[in-house]
Order: C-alpha cells, then sequence, then structure tokens
C-alpha cells in the first residue's frame, strides 16, 4: 500500500484512494500516434493580439484554418504563426493520414465489382482542397496555400 499521499493521490502510481478500494487514474504517453502538419498559406493568420500583430480578419482566418483540420482530428498547434507573407503554421493531430487523400474522380472503390455512375466522393478532399473549399469566404479560396506532412517522432 503507498504511504506518501498528497490530497488522495499516490505521487508514484496516480492510485486514489477509494472507500471501497482503489483505482487508477490512468495517464497518456507520447507514441508515434502524431502527425505533424505545415501549412504555409499567402492569408495572412496572425492571431490578433499585441504580439501577434494580426487584425480581427487575421484571426478569423486562423481560427477557420484551426477549425478545418479539426474536421479528422484535434489539433495541437505547435507555437507561434511565423513569417510575412507568406505565413507558416506548425501543428499536430492525432490521427496519422487522417487528411492524405489520394482520390480522384477517376479512383475506383475498393470493391472493383462496384460501378459507379458518378465520381468518386473522396476527389479533392485533401486538407489544401478543404481548407481552399471552406475558408473561400476568408481569402483561402484563391490563396496559395501549401501542406507538408511529418512524422518526427516515427
Amino acid at each position: 500500500m503507498p504511504t506518501e499521499y498528497f490530497y488522495g493521490v499516490d505521487a508514484i502510481g496516480g492510485v486514489t484512494s477509494k472507500p471501497h478500494g482503489f483505482v487508477n487514474t490512468g495517464y497518456e504517453t507520447l507514441s508515434s500516434n502524431f502527425e505533424f502538419i505545415q501549412i504555409t498559406t499567402s492569408v495572412d493568420i496572425r492571431p490578433n493580439t499585441t504580439a501577434g500583430g494580426g487584425s480581427a480578419a487575421s484571426q478569423a482566418a486562423l481560427d477557420k484554418l484551426i477549425q478545418v483540420v479539426s474536421l479528422r482530428g484535434q489539433p495541437v498547434i505547435m507555437g507561434n504563426v511565423t513569417g510575412g507573407g507568406p505565413y507558416v503554421l506548425k501543428l499536430t493531430i492525432e490521427h496519422p493520414y487522417a487528411w492524405q487523400s489520394t482520390a480522384t474522380s477517376a479512383s475506383l472503390p475498393t470493391d472493383a465489382t462496384l460501378t459507379l455512375p458518378w465520381p468518386d466522393a473522396r476527389a479533392n478532399e485533401d486538407l489544401v482542397n478543404r481548407i481552399k473549399a471552406d475558408g473561400i469566404n476568408f481569402g483561402f479560396g484563391g490563396s496559395t496555400t501549401t501542406v507538408v506532412f511529418g512524422n518526427v517522432l516515427a
């Protein structure tokens, strides 16, 4: 039985004392299940802060960018927006390959016995195209936006 408690939590194992026994509170370990994404865009995405130097419009564009990435994973921003045009944002999501679609309108389903009378619905569903489509009102539609994927923990 652990001897050192801090407000009922064992400092070593994260075990909480309960009236009818013990409960392990758990923990999360970093692994290679992260995908790092670097987005470079001509759209001003600086935050509207004193240090960020952005405007309300650039903050809205940054918010939309994060919202689009959030469609397939929970992003963690890995630092400040850098650059003065083009602007660079580095982030990570916990679902590797969530945004790496290579489907085209000529793609076939996995089961080749299915013949579809319409183009593959997954066509143009990669991150750049989704940013441009969903962020058209924020300037991303005609922007120069590129995405680089990586997994530095692999």
